[in-house]
């Protein structure tokens, strides 16, 4: 009875709509219409292509497009071949990731481009690569247990939008955490593929790292990752640096220490007993790098300005400008696991303290980055002390930063009578300690000796970088540098002799300054097969910026509500274990520039 009075609602609706009928039918019948056209034009190129190209050539009308005054018509010759249908739409998913295009913005591309496949298509292959990856290196949440404070506003804050920062500040105390035994399983065997790892001799040196970046001016994002040192030439690469641990909240030892508890268990069994893959059992040798107040926070150390200050020895400010002391690295994680208050400033039991002393290394990007600052802020205080800091000497500096390529302003923060200026970059700082003109601020002289320290400071930075450096040269030329650095007046003005100035003073003297003079030699001694550029953070410290600046974006947002006060931690360790999936699956050939591409021809 139903049925029956559907059918003449229906016989109903079309008696009412005459045009529609004539509309469908139209329709109809020009469908009808292409398909026979193509078909006919499908048997005349079957029929003809010899003509044109030789036997053994395979030609294949795929498609034909054409159009009516209404309608386009695009017509597919022959079924589809799913495979290469799944590799193009992975493809995609790859370059998506790569450039971080989020699903609004690809649904708008796609709905221009009709020949892009469909975003749910696309969504749904990213699903299926998440869960295959799932299967193989699952993501587990922690619990961080952090108290929310305030970060430090002497670090600029990357993400200023309020809404991602209060849900960030939503997720504290949950974080995320991904095995590197997992890790390691999976990218071993296309490490040995690539001659990169030697299974006739099972070692694995792995690297660790971490770095908190802020979100804001309240909470932290903080990683910590893992690369294979072995892989040498491409340890610059970001995508070779694994993310294990990631949270939101604070850079403290508890908040590290609830975050990376199981991290530090797998490492523990990794360094005792190593770990088996494809039936070898690989020993695993285990190095530490990372900025001064992150690689003290995991020794359970002072931090930088206190009166014990060095990691590596027990040096203290009152003889840090000993120039005759030899200090040493004469510390060992032996004694800091026995009782580590045995040495002066530390004052909790280290973190990784499965790693020997003589394999936590300091990062060379940081050498660079405070010592280039601490030459340049103490340039601006000797202008100040001489009250040469004025609205003539700041318009000198700007041009000549304009001049030598860096951008570079001063100002007043508002209600504050103190000048601030630009906090440069790294490549920034480099260009000005080797291009700066200092006789527009000083006279020829005092530029002369500033110039002097600056240019030996590069050069010792230039060769810290060099795999072929000389130790005993290098620890030569540092204490020189030392020397120079510490020279002191001349003469004395209150008996009427004429002054010359000398450079800086004790105090100047930075902890950064210490362990170049004192411990790269040595750090460079050990381990020579490496070099202390294999051990730089540039490449995380970019991964780390990447994470802030693009995934916490409102467009990149997964449309959760944060309910399990970790959305954002899974976006992360999702789209990390897919760039694995790319990388050690045999799926280089799935960027987009591998596919060939259609010859454009143009008939007027």
């Amino acid at each position: 009875m139903r049925n029956r009075e559907n059918q003449n609602h229906k016989r109903a609706r079309n008696t009412l709509n005459p045009i529609k009928l004539v509309n469908e039918a139209s329709s109809s019948t020009l469908t009808k219409r292409a398909k026979n056209l193509a078909i006919n034009m499908h048997k005349n190129f079957q029929d003809q292509k010899h003509e044109y190209y030789n036997q053994d050539d395979v030609l294949v009308l795929e498609s034909l497009k054409f159009s009516t005054s209404i309608k386009t018509y695009e017509v597919n010759f022959g079924g589809q071949n799913k495979e290469n249908k799944r590799q193009k739409i992975q493809a995609i998913v790859q370059v998506t990731d790569q450039g971080l295009i989020p699903r609004e913005g690809y649904r708008n591309l796609a709905a221009i481009e009709h020949n892009l496949p469909r975003e749910y298509l696309v969504s749904l292959e990213k699903t299926n690569i998440n869960k295959e990856m799932e299967n193989l290196i699952p993501i587990k949440l922690v619990n961080v247990h952090t108290t929310r404070t305030n970060i430090s506003f002497d670090e600029e804050a990357d993400i200023v939008n309020e809404e991602i920062v209060e849900q960030m500040v939503s997720a504290i105390g949950k974080g995320g955490y991904r095995s590197i035994k997992d890790i390691l399983k999976y990218i071993v065997p296309g490490l040995v593929n690539n001659d990169i790892l030697n299974p006739i001799y099972p070692v694995i040196n792995l690297r660790i790292f971490g770095d908190g970046r802020n979100v804001g001016k309240k909470v932290k994002h903080v990683m910590v990752t893992c690369v294979i040192l072995d892989d040498k030439k491409n340890l610059h690469i970001l995508n070779n640096h694994f993310v294990t641990v990631l949270y939101p909240g604070n850079e403290n030892y508890d908040s590290l220490k609830n975050a990376m508890s199981l991290f530090l268990e797998e490492l523990h069994e990794l360094k005792q007993y190593g770990l088996k893959i494809n039936r070898i059992r690989w020993e695993v040798n285990l190095y530490f790098s990372s900025d001064w107040k992150f690689l003290c926070i995991c020794l359970g150390f002072n931090n930088a300005t206190s009166k014990y200050f060095c990691p590596w020895c027990e040096a203290s400010k009152d003889n840090r400008d000993d120039l005759n002391a030899n200090w040493k690295m004469t510390k060992t994680m032996e004694q800091l696991n026995i009782n580590y208050s045995i040495y002066k400033g530390h004052r909790k039991p280290p973190l990784f303290n499965m790693i020997s002393l003589d394999n936590w290394l300091i990062d060379e990007l940081h050498i660079m980055l405070r010592i280039t600052d601490c030459l340049w802020n103490l340039v601006l205080c000797e202008l100040r002390e001489d009250d040469l800091f004025d609205d003539l000497t700041r318009i000198v500096i700007i041009n000549e930063m304009n001049r030598i390529k860096v951008k570079f302003q001063f100002w007043k923060e508002k209600g504050s009578e103190s000048w601030n200026h630009t906090s440069l970059m790294g490549k920034d700082k480099l260009k000005v300690l080797e291009n700066f003109n200092l006789e527009l601020l000083f006279s020829t002289p005092r530029a002369t000796k500033i110039r002097e320290l600056w240019d030996k400071f590069s050069d010792l930075y230039n060769d810290l970088r060099k795999d072929d450096t000389d130790p005993d040269n290098f620890e030569t030329a540092a204490k020189e540098w030392l020397t120079l650095f510490l020279i002191p007046s001349i003469g004395d003005w209150m008996v009427g002799e004429e002054v010359v100035a000398g450079l800086y003073l004790p105090n100047d003297i930075t902890p950064y300054i210490h362990v170049l003079v004192y411990h790269v030699a040595d750090m460079m001694r050990n381990h020579r097969n490496w070099g202390l550029k294999a051990f730089s953070c540039a490449a995380v410290e970019k991964k780390n910026h990447q994470h802030v600046s693009y995934f916490f974006r409102k467009t990149l947002k997964d449309g959760e509500q944060c309910a399990n006060g970790c959305s954002s931690i899974k976006q992360l360790l999702y789209h990390e274990n897919r760039t694995l999936y790319y990388a050690y699956n045999n799926h280089d050939g799935l960027l987009a520039h591998s596919f060939s591409k259609p010859e454009k021809i143009s008939i007027q």
